[in-house]
């Protein structure tokens, strides 16, 4: 497994679900492992998942996180991440996100909460004390054996669909999303699609069985609601803390 790129689905839920962690994936490499998004309470999440998986999916294995959008169910594990990296473990993660993403993730997120000087500190703390933060906005990035690419979602703050290409295969994540023809069409060529559906402003579920089969056929869902019907049995959805490998 490897020598294969594969993922755990560490969470499948939307913002109000009461059956499932909020949607955010763990996917490895050859021993370099990379997370999308980090929703909280994100070390109970990786326990849980890393025990039905059989993987090994501990904070400290991972080498970089990768930041989707602001929305609070994806990023509200990062104060507890930021300060158990900190002050427990003495290690810091690299945080990748679009600039346009991350312009704004210390400053209107974290900041509030993590800046505030304590009776041990001189000074107020930095977005550095906790992260290695990396800003993206070329085609391609380089994460150890990963190359990332995004696209920008139709979502109400910005947000990257990304693709995570490693070794022969490519795993396609559309993020948060209204339904966007052009956004299918640019994760067409990925080996695996991991695709939204949800109510409102993102896509719905009959706009994707709409799609052809040959792009159903290596689809799974993501960020359904709470009374989707897991066995409708058209579009695989994904099952929390199941182990995946992209052929």
């Amino acid at each position: 497994m490897d020598n294969k790129l594969w993922f755990v689905p560490t969470g499948v839920g939307d913002a109000f679900s009461e059956l499932s962690y909020s949607s955010s994936l763990y996917i490895g490499y050859n021993d370099f492992n990379i997370a999308i998004d980090c929703p909280h309470p994100y070390r109970k999440i990786l326990k849980e998942a890393a025990a039905s998986s059989k993987k090994n999916l501990k904070l400290e294995n991972l080498n970089a996180i990768i930041i989707t959008h602001l929305h609070s169910d994806h990023i509200s594990g990062l104060e507890g991440v930021g300060f158990y990296s900190k002050y427990i473990s003495d290690f810091k993660l690299d945080l990748f996100a679009h600039k346009d993403v991350m312009k704004n993730l210390w400053t209107y997120q974290l900041m509030g909460a993590m800046a505030p000087i304590n009776e041990k500190e001189e000074r107020r703390r930095k977005f550095e004390d906790f992260f290695n933060p990396v800003t993206f906005d070329t085609p391609v990035t380089k994460i150890g054996p990963f190359e990332i690419s995004y696209k920008f979602t139709i979502h109400h703050v910005p947000t990257t669909a990304l693709k995570i290409k490693a070794g022969n295969y490519t795993l396609g994540y559309s993020a948060d999303t209204a339904y966007d023809k052009s956004l299918i069409e640019w994760l067409d060529p990925c080996d695996m699609i991991i695709h939204e559906t949800n109510d409102g402003s993102h896509t719905h579920y009959n706009r994707l069985r709409q799609l052809p089969d040959e792009i159903k056929n290596k689809m799974k869902l993501i960020h359904y609601p709470d009374n989707f019907h897991l066995r409708q049995g058209i579009i695989e959805p994904l099952i929390e803390g199941r182990l995946y490998t992209v052929e």
